[in-house]
């Protein structure tokens, strides 16, 4: 986050724009913004290359890595359940489902992307930034998006108790509202 703040403020003194300006710009332009750098620091990587370098090593270390990472840029970034995750493993293709169904490999996925700071770990789920996300979602094609949002759908859909009148089910309810929307 402090590449991405430097970046964010690099831009705006050399553009001469103010933060409102920048934030709308950031909502139409996102992908061109994190990926912009300044004329006079070459050495400075975006900020979308230093999170792709991170990828890369997630991946070579633990392929299935990239796997999840693609599914849950389309989850909504915060308190991503586990649980959810694995009972929905059975919808995922190979060989992210088979990796995801054996709880070792599960978490070899996981410790990966913890070592390179693209998740944070909470207690029974897991968190990721909604930057990392835009970046992931920025380098997949259009085919490649439209699997993972499907597979989130169903994952998602696959979890939620629609047996809405049952208060007992308004926890799970509320824990997956913003998945699904």
């Amino acid at each position: 986050m402090p590449l991405a703040l430097e970046q964010a403020g690099a831009y705006i003194e050399s553009r001469n724009k103010t933060f409102q300006s920048y934030l709308e710009l950031l909502s139409n332009y996102q992908k061109d913004l994190l990926s912009w750098r300044p004329k006079d620091a070459p050495y400075a990587p975006d900020v979308a290359a230093t999170w792709e370098a991170s990828f890369n090593q997630a991946k070579e270390e633990v392929p299935e890595s990239a796997d999840l990472l693609n599914l849950i840029s389309f989850f909504a970034p915060e308190d991503i359940p586990l649980d959810v995750l694995i009972n929905g493993a059975k919808t995922l293709p190979d060989p992210l489902s088979t990796a995801m169904k054996n709880e070792v490999k599960f978490d070899d996925i996981l410790a990966a992307l913890l070592q390179y700071s693209l998740i944070k770990a909470g207690e029974d789920s897991f968190s990721i930034h909604r930057l990392v996300q835009a970046v992931i979602r920025d380098r997949m094609d259009e085919d490649s998006r439209t699997a993972c949002a499907a597979t989130a759908i169903k994952i998602v859909n696959g979890a939620f108790p629609f047996d809405s009148d049952d208060v007992r089910t308004w926890e799970t309810c509320s824990k997956l509202l913003p998945h699904a929307l």
